[in-house]
């Protein structure tokens, strides 16, 4: 599951109540995408964790504490270098993109007070985590966990020095103008889509997940196409960007029996009530989430090492058995 813009504005909610003021005492990289700050306030710890990975990209507070590398890896050290003793400013979201700003504050060499930004970008197998600085000529790049060329971008290099420039900006409509007219229009326009994709290549945040859940509300559970439920379509998005202003989300998680697990921030009607678990918090939900795929993940891949392993045994034992039958044919024909 990916994580959707909707999803990303609940988090950053939450972390602008919870993180403001906290300064930042450890940052560990147990992963190589993965980064996590160890920040305190006056009455409160908290770990934030950042992921570029591709598969499981993300941003929000957890509770696990994995194992770390005997040596940090290099942009660790720069951003311990940068971070730490920083108190955590504030957090904002683009629209309703996927991608996080974190504003720190602290001081130079010279006691001047300087601002630095993590932005944290979770935008699958495009997924980053870039340190930047403002400067008089705009914002510039400190470092980043993954290093982007010319030759890997058209539209950005991501790397120390270069000017930090946004992601291309899709080209969706916003969900807090929407207006019926406009979606008919953008509805239309998609119609060779798939329509399981269509809500979601119209509307900016909107994840395929959610998207379901909002086409099953506005259709009343029917199997209708977009375009057919135009008008209560747009009321029940209107309704959504209502939640999301109101910061009215109500986190849970969907599993329904052979059907993968997801995340929503909103409680899911298109399911029964014995598939859906509720959280207290979007940070808290995700977290158990997520965690449950890692886990899944390392069971996988220790089953396929497990079965590569006897795989190659199996092979080099029936090539000692050939050789041997060989060496005994050969003997009983010399007898």
């Amino acid at each position: 599951m990916s994580v959707d813009g909707i999803t990303l504005a609940a988090v950053c909610q939450e972390l602008a109540k919870e993180l403001p003021g906290a300064k930042v005492e450890k940052i560990v990289q147990p992963r190589p995408l993965e980064i996590i700050l160890h920040l305190r306030s006056r009455h409160k710890s908290f770990q934030l964790l950042c992921s570029a990975d591709s598969a499981l990209p993300r941003i929000h507070l957890t509770e696990s504490k994995p194992e770390n590398p005997p040596a940090p890896p290099a942009f660790c050290m720069l951003l311990r270098k940068h971070l730490i003793g920083a108190r955590f400013l504030s957090v904002e979201q683009t629209g309703l993109e996927r991608i996080l700003s974190l504003h720190f504050g602290g001081y130079d060499d010279f006691g001047n007070e300087i601002k630095k930004t993590l932005q944290c970008e979770v935008m699958g197998k495009h997924s980053n985590i870039i340190l930047t600085i403002p400067r008089d000529a705009g914002t510039y790049i400190l470092g980043s966990i993954k290093i982007v060329i010319e030759e890997m971008s058209r539209h950005r290099a991501v790397r120390p020095g270069e000017l930090y420039i946004l992601p291309p900006i899709q080209n969706k409509l916003d969900l807090f103008t929407l207006a019926e007219e406009r979606l008919a229009e953008k509805l239309t326009e998609l119609l060779e889509q798939p329509v399981e994709k269509i809500l979601v290549s119209a509307i900016m945040g909107l994840g395929p997940d959610l998207a379901r859940e909002i086409t099953y509300r506005a259709s009343n559970g029917d199997n209708a196409h977009p375009l057919e439920i135009n008008r209560s379509l747009t009321m029940e998005l209107l309704k959504l960007a209502e939640i999301i202003t109101r910061g009215n989300f109500t986190p849970c998680l969907a599993q329904s029996p052979g059907s993968r697990p997801f995340f929503s921030p909103v409680f899911i009607t298109s399911l029964p009530p014995e598939f859906i678990t509720s959280y207290p918090s979007v940070n808290q939900g995700l977290d158990l989430f997520f965690d449950r795929q890692l886990r899944n993940r390392r069971e996988t891949e220790l089953k396929q090492q497990l079965l590569q392993t006897v795989s190659s045994a199996i092979s080099r034992t029936e090539k000692k058995q050939q050789l041997q039958e060989r060496d005994l044919s050969e003997m009983a024909e010399a007898d």
